[in-house]
């Protein structure tokens, strides 16, 4: 049995939807002609068949989809139809009014069936506005209900088995001459969109709804569902800063360093305790330990060791930009006089097992940070997220790129002493051993934002 469509407005081109979903080959015709319908059956695919008027009038079962008006010039073209089927899902209505057409009396489906002499007519999609009949049949553990009337047992047979392929549900109402009026545009059926579930799943489906959060909806840290960050690019102010710089041995520093990354020997480390006066994620203070690599050619601050003492600038850092973050006790403040005129520094994890303690005596002022001549420290984080199965591969692995870029403050010189106390291997910061002097700078009352970036490198090797 073959099927065709007349008519390619909203309603034809749903039900031509649901017969290419279905893998149910049909032909869909209009009064323009095959080559205005290139689009809609590109999109529907090889089930859907662009054909003329004149040769979907021919097929077993054929779909009148049409403006009711233009029902009598769409089957012009045939006079006997010799007992093929015919599916009125016309619809007798006057424009833009939008109110039931005078057909003085008579049943809109009696006029369709004179204009296609020879036809058994099966009254039938019609009902449904065109979103509906257009959307899933499947909805809530049912199917969508399909009315549908005739004055031939058989046609109607054959019609309700073809909603049920189509996914729908179909409910005979009987004869059009006792039922037509119930479905036709006006009557108490039309626009009804109902869903017929079984009784058998009543029950199990009563309170089944779907989950409304779409992948495109989901936050960029957990959970997902309520996003603790609320912000995209991360800016810093009142930032007061120390960093201790000095040498460690080599193998030490290349054994934290991923095979990507290359060192010079005894490379440079970096240990920066920084206190926050305000940003993004509201005050804090943090501890950050760099290796100064070398990342494709470009000189980069990897971190192996991060603390921060804010809940949110942690999944911030850990989860979007890679910086192993941990919590931990910051004790830094720069503007807390003491008689010895020496800043101190001290990070612990957990309070009271002290990991790495400073002493800084300032010196100089060097000179003020501007907006026009920024200092940006190039950082790269590495995000990893695990498989859920054990065994499996990571599901995330990848460099990501970012920098610190500084706009405002004060640049201080002076003098530093550093010392890793080794008081815990479960953050042993003693792994990058101080090789040599210990040199210090100070920046003072700084701004800067977080810049992240355009792409992320994977870590394949």
């Amino acid at each position: 049995m073959n099927y065709s469509i007349i008519g390619s407005g909203a309603i034809g081109s749903a039900l031509a939807g649901h017969f290419a979903s279905k893998g149910i080959e049909v032909s869909l015709a209009n009064n323009r002609g095959p080559g205005s319908l290139t689009d809609i059956v590109g999109k529907l695919g090889s089930k859907v068949k662009a054909a003329t008027v004149e040769e979907s009038i021919l097929a077993d079962v054929v779909i009148l989809a049409v403006p009711f008006p233009a029902v009598p010039d769409a089957v012009s073209s045939i006079s006997d139809w010799g007992g093929r089927i015919v599916i009125d899902a016309t619809n007798a209505v006057d424009l833009p009014a939008f109110t039931p057409t005078n057909l003085g009396g008579r049943l809109s489906s009696d006029i369709v069936a004179e204009a296609v002499s020879g036809a058994r007519v099966v009254k039938a999609f019609n009902t449904l506005a065109a979103a509906a009949l257009a959307s899933n049949p499947a909805e809530a553990g049912g199917r969508r209900v399909i009315f549908m009337s005739s004055d031939d047992a058989d046609a109607i047979a054959t019609v309700s088995a073809l909603c049920e392929r189509l996914g729908f549900y179909p409910i005979n109402l009987g004869r059009i001459s006792e039922s037509g009026r119930l479905q036709q545009f006006g009557g108490p059926f039309s626009a009804q969109n109902l869903v017929r579930i079984d009784t058998a799943k009543i029950r199990r489906y009563k309170m089944s709804v779907k989950g409304k959060m779409s992948r495109s909806s989901l936050g960029q840290v957990m959970p997902v569902h309520a996003d603790p960050l609320g912000f995209t690019n991360a800016s810093f102010r009142a930032v007061n800063q120390v960093t201790f710089s000095y040498r460690t041995n080599t193998d030490a520093a290349a054994a934290l360093l991923p095979t990507e990354l290359e060192i010079d020997e005894n490379p440079r480390i970096s240990a920066m305790f920084l206190s926050y006066g305000f940003s993004s994620v509201g005050p804090f203070r943090e501890y950050i330990h760099i290796i100064h690599a070398r990342f494709r050619g470009e000189d980069v601050g990897f971190v192996p060791h991060i603390f921060i003492s804010n809940e949110r600038g942690m999944l911030a850092g850990r989860e979007r930009e890679g910086y192993p973050k941990l919590l931990g006790d910051i004790e830094f403040d720069m503007n807390q006089p003491n008689v010895y005129g020496l800043i101190t520094a001290r990070l612990s994890r957990p309070t009271g097992f002290v990991l790495a303690q400073g002493l800084f005596r300032p010196s100089e002022f060097l000179g003020e940070i501007t907006e026009g001549k920024p200092t940006v420290i190039k950082t790269l984080g590495l995000r990893v997220v695990g498989s859920a199965v054990h065994g499996g591969p990571l599901s995330v692995c990848e460099f990501v790129p970012s920098a610190l870029e500084f706009i405002g403050g004060e640049i201080w010189s002076g003098e530093g002493s550093l010392l890793f106390t080794g008081a815990s291997e479960f953050s042993a910061l003693h792994q990058l051993p101080i090789v040599g002097s210990v040199e210090a700078t100070a920046f003072y009352n700084s701004s800067f934002r977080l810049r992240r970036p355009a792409e992320t490198y994977p870590f394949t090797v």
